[in-house]
C-alpha cells in the first residue's frame, strides 16, 4: 500500500536518530513505580499475542484507535494496519526488553518508570516541575510526527502506542497524587499496586473487552500530547465535581472485586460508586489518547463516536516547550491527508 502525504513543512531524519537519543539519555538507572498493566510483554510484534499479552494499556489504546477508525477510516487505515506495532509500543515506557528494527531503525525500550507522573498544586499549576509525564508525551508524540514526516510509518505506530502509555497513566490516582505532601500527607502509593491488578485483570480479555468496564462513547478532538495528559491528570487528581478525587479514590479502595460487569449490579452501592469512578478515568484516558494522536499527526477528522462524553477542558499555565527539542525546531503542527 502506498502513502502520499501533503504537508506544509519537512525535518531531515537526522532529527529522528538526535531525539532517540535525547529521549534515552533521560532514561533512570533505577526504575521504581507501577503503573496500568499491559499483559505479559511480548517485547516485539512478531511475538505479540492477545490472549497473553492484551492488558489495560493495550485495552485503552485499542479503544481509541477503535474510536479513531470509526470516524475516519480513510485517514486511520494506516494504523489499523499496524497495530500489533502500536500495542507493543504500549509496552515501552514500562519494559526496557523491547527491542524490533522498524523502518530500518533499531528501537528498544524505555523502561523509564519514574517518569511517569504529574504532580499538582491545589490551583492547578504544576507542583515542582513534576510534570514528567506530559513532557515523555509530547517527546514521542514528535518522534512519531517525525517518522511519519520521514515515511516511516511502522515507526510511527510505535511511538504513537508508547505515547499513549503515558497519557494513559494520568488516569491511575496514584500517578498523580504526589506521596505525604499537602494538603493530605498520604501514601498514596499505598494500594498501588492491588489498585492496578484488579483494574488489570478486568481489562485484559480482548475477545470481551466490555467484561467489567464499560467503554463509554465520546467526542474526540484534537489535543496536544502535553496537554492531553495534563488534561487527564487533573481530572483524575481532582475530579469536576470534587466527589470522587484521588483522595476518594486512596480513602475508599477496597479488596475483592466482582469479576463482571453483570455482578457490579448486585454489590453495594458504595462499591458500584468506586467502579464508576474507575471506569469514567479509564474512559477519560481513551478519549484523551484519542486526541493525543489525533494532534501528534496532525490528520484524520475530528467526530463523535457516539454520546458525547469527552473529558472538561481546564485553564492549563503557560507551557515553557522542551527546550532541546524546541531548538531543534520540533514545535508546530502540520496539516496531513493520507491518500491510499
Amino acid at each position: 500500500m502506498h502513502m502520499g502525504i501533503n504537508f506544509r513543512w519537512t525535518k531531515k531524519n537526522a532529527v529522528l536518530a538526535t531525539v532517540m537519543v535525547i529521549l534515552t539519555a533521560t532514561i533512570p538507572f533505577i526504575d521504581s513505580g507501577s503503573a496500568w498493566k499491559n499483559g505479559s510483554y511480548a517485547y516485539n510484534s512478531a511475538s505479540y499475542s492477545y490472549s497473553d499479552d492484551f492488558g489495560t494499556h493495550d485495552w485503552v489504546a485499542e479503544a481509541a484507535l477503535n474510536a479513531l477508525y470509526s470516524v475516519d477510516k480513510s485517514n486511520w487505515q494506516w494504523l489499523m494496519d499496524r497495530k500489533t506495532i502500536f500495542l507493543v509500543g504500549t509496552e515501552a515506557p514500562d519494559n526496557s526488553g523491547v527491542s524490533m528494527t522498524l523502518d530500518g531503525t533499531a528501537v528498544s525500550g524505555f523502561g523509564d518508570t519514574t517518569k511517569h507522573h504529574i504532580y499538582f498544586n491545589e490551583d492547578g499549576t504544576i507542583s515542582n516541575n513534576e510534570d514528567d509525564a506530559a513532557i515523555r508525551a509530547k517527546t514521542v508524540g514528535d518522534l512519531a510526527d517525525v517518522a511519519m514526516d520521514a515515511d516511516k510509518y511502522d515507526l510511527a505506530a510505535f511511538y504513537l502506542g508508547t505515547m499513549t502509555h503515558y497519557i494513559a497513566d494520568m488516569g491511575v490516582f496514584c500517578h498523580v497524587a504526589e506521596n505525604n505532601v499537602a494538603p493530605h500527607y498520604l501514601d498514596f502509593d499505598k494500594n498501588h499496586t492491588e489498585f492496578e491488578d484488579y483494574v488489570g485483570s478486568r481489562t485484559n480479555n480482548h475477545a470481551n473487552p466490555e467484561e467489567f468496564f464499560q467503554i463509554a462513547s465520546f467526542s474526540i478532538n484534537s489535543t496536544t500530547p502535553y496537554n492531553a495528559a495534563k488534561n487527564l491528570a487533573w481530572d483524575t487528581y481532582k475530579d469536576p465535581t470534587g466527589s470522587h478525587d484521588a483522595k476518594y479514590l486512596y480513602d475508599n479502595f477496597f479488596g475483592s472485586w466482582v469479576l463482571t460487569f453483570a455482578a457490579r449490579s448486585g454489590d453495594s452501592s458504595e462499591h458500584r460508586t468506586y467502579y464508576n469512578r474507575v471506569e469514567q478515568n479509564l474512559n477519560n484516558a481513551i478519549a484523551a489518547c484519542a486526541a493525543a494522536i489525533n494532534s501528534a499527526l496532525g490528520i484524520g477528522s475530528t467526530g463523535n463516536t457516539g454520546v458525547t462524553d469527552g473529558m472538561p477542558a481546564y485553564p492549563l499555565p503557560i507551557f515553557v516547550a522542551f527546550a532541546t527539542i524546541a531548538m531543534l525546531g520540533l514545535i508546530g503542527r502540520k496539516s496531513r491527508k493520507i491518500s491510499k
